[in-house]
């Protein structure tokens, strides 16, 4: 129990107990209420007891590691989607006249309880699930028996919300957003002990079962190391209950500060989700743009996209693939130069540099959990690209890292404020945040002209190195709305992003496309990251 909570919480409970002789019968917006809250359990439920339907198919030999971190996101029994069609269903029945407060859509509910309760598994094993193991039949109890404990924790806090819910709607002391989330500060305060209960059969799995197991290898995420895995694990399962109630609900909770009391960056999301903050930068997947000032927006002759960077970002790009040259003496983004004689930059489209990197500056300071990168490709010097940085506010934010190193977490680079990282196709950069790209990078080839030009082949960088640049776009023989229609939609996408996973062995950093509003992108690149 965080002590600073209990006053209120009494105070809450005062009022609950003052109210009970004036309880009412639900109106149909707090029917709605209840009910959509119950469907977003059901959904989390049936994600956990698919992801332990996985783990031990998993123990048990019968899939592979790859097939073990695809398979929770499959839902091979269609349990899953049969909870979301249920909550549909009970949105449609029961939701027509929708509350002010704490409702969002059973869409929002559902995606938000498959990508909270999937995260707990990620909080277990990390990114990789296949990490349990087939051969090691303690470690494999173990994990399993651990995994189901956590999950049954996260399945009583959110019975105990959707109680608090009711008797308080029903008592008529939830009455806004604020009220309802004292809701989510009653799970700490555990006053019928349940929760309590469920956590402490984490500990008594990880005594009867454990015995003898190295936890840190056996359970390689977020609590690896951890003094006490018991009491790291019931903090974890805090957080993705906080968040998926915050999204569930509208109710915009301080997550980072409930999981452990403090505010530490312990729960917040990294680039939009809470289990990319633990991985390495190169072990998480980006939706990069291809010439991403090249827009269509802002006027450009032949964009390679239909959006300002701005929007682009706000859409969800993370990396932005830009060319900087010279126009009339100025370092400005641009497209090709001087494509033909009198035919420049001021014709086909151009941006001043630092104007350009001013909008990343602002989108970083408006958004203090997301993690950025630029590919240059140069025909700048590197003093004036250095110049445009400071002038535009963007060189505090710079990352440095020495090739050879291990790449930092998206934690990390939050906690340090390093959320840019710049690599140039520049082989005589020296400055240490200028990174020379294929001293870090690999990359598929970037020519294609039709679909069937695609390739998982390598082109520039040694495959040795730790980031991979996964080309997806068509020029024939500009760009194209229409030739992005061609290779931006699933099943082809994300079949052709899964085949070069497995040909080369890598995980593909950057997913690069042209027209990133058309298409699948977003949706390849979650499933890539492992993600619903």
């Amino acid at each position: 129990m965080r002590p600073h909570r209990l006053l209120p919480l009494l105070a809450t409970a005062a009022i609950v107990l003052s109210a009970a002789s004036s309880s009412h019968a639900l109106t149909p917006g707090e029917t709605c209420l209840v009910k959509a809250h119950g469907s977003a359990a059901k959904v989390a439920k049936a994600q956990d007891d698919e992801v332990f339907r996985c783990l031990k198919a998993r123990s048990k030999g019968r899939l592979d590691a790859q097939q073990t971190d695809a398979c929770p996101l499959d839902d091979a029994n269609g349990r899953i989607a049969k909870a979301r069609n249920k909550a549909a269903q009970t949105e449609a029945a029961k939701c027509g006249s929708p509350p002010a407060f704490g409702y969002t859509s059973a869409a929002t509910a559902s995606s938000a309880a498959r990508t909270e309760q999937l995260g707990l598994a990620h909080e277990l094993f990390g990114n990789n699930l296949g990490v349990l193991s087939s051969e090691d039949k303690a470690a494999a109890t173990c994990q399993l028996a651990v995994s189901k404990a956590a999950g049954k924790v996260l399945a009583q806090e959110l019975r105990q919300f959707g109680k608090c819910m009711k008797s308080g709607l029903q008592a008529g002391t939830i009455t806004d957003a604020a009220s309802l989330a004292s809701c989510v500060d009653e799970l700490h305060a555990d006053p019928s002990g349940k929760i309590t209960k469920a956590k402490g059969r984490v500990t008594t799995a990880i005594a009867k079962k454990c015995e003898g197991i190295d936890l840190a290898g056996t359970f390689p995420g977020s609590c690896s190391g951890a003094g006490d895995l018991s009491a790291c694990l019931a903090e974890r399962v805090d957080c993705r209950t906080c968040l998926l109630l915050s999204d569930a609900n509208s109710l915009d909770l301080d997550c980072d500060d409930f999981d452990d009391g403090q505010s530490n960056l312990s729960c917040i999301r990294c680039n939009g989700a809470a289990s990319l903050c633990d991985r390495p930068f190169d072990e998480v997947v980006f939706p990069t743009s291809h010439n991403a000032m090249s827009n269509a927006a802002e006027g450009w002759l032949v964009p390679n996209n239909s959006d300002s960077v701005p929007s682009q970002l706000d859409s969800g790009i993370r990396s932005l693939m830009l060319d900087t040259w010279y126009s009339e003496g100025d370092a400005v983004l641009c497209h090709g130069g001087e494509i033909a004689p009198g035919i420049g930059c001021s014709v086909t489209g151009q941006k001043p540099l630092d104007v350009g990197l001013a909008e990343l500056t602002a989108y970083l300071e408006a958004n203090p959990h997301e993690v950025l990168s630029i590919i240059f490709e140069s025909y700048v010097s590197e003093s004036d690209t250095a110049d445009d940085f400071a002038t535009s506010g963007l060189l505090p934010y710079v990352h440095v890292q020495p090739p050879g190193t291990p790449w930092p977490t998206l934690r990390d680079l939050i906690a340090a404020g390093t959320r840019m990282i710049v690599f140039t196709d520049d082989s005589g950069a020296s400055l240490p945040w200028h990174h020379y790209v294929w001293a870090h990078a690999w990359e598929t080839h970037y020519s294609a002209a039709t679909p069937e030009d695609f390739s998982c082949n390598p082109n520039r960088g040694s495959t040795s190195n730790p980031l991979y640049i996964f080309n997806h776009f068509l020029t024939n023989p500009f760009a194209a709305p229409t030739l992005a229609d061609m290779v931006n939609y699933n099943p082809f996408f994300l079949a052709r992003a899964q085949q070069c996973q497995a040909e080369s062995g890598d995980l593909p950093n950057f997913v690069t496309v042209d027209f990133q509003g058309i298409g699948d992108l977003y949706d390849v690149v979650r499933r890539l990251n492992n993600l619903p």
